[in-house]
């Protein structure tokens, strides 16, 4: 078995998160009027931390 290391930690907090804000921006995006603004953006930032943690692991392989 391999040691477990920071990154690890990080990427499954990392992962949390995204699905966090996944939720949040489902709700915003289609529960409020503000939504119209809000769901927009916050796809736009998980795509980011998407693209950032696909990134991050292959650069650790």
């Amino acid at each position: 078995m391999r040691k477990k290391n920071r990154n690890d930690n990080n990427m499954a907090i990392t992962v949390i998160i995204l699905v966090l804000l996944l939720l949040v921006g489902f709700g915003w995006g289609f529960g409020h009027t503000g939504g119209m603004f809000l769901g927009p953006a916050f796809m736009i930032l998980v795509l980011f931390l998407v693209v950032w943690l696909v990134m991050s692991l292959t650069q650790n392989k």
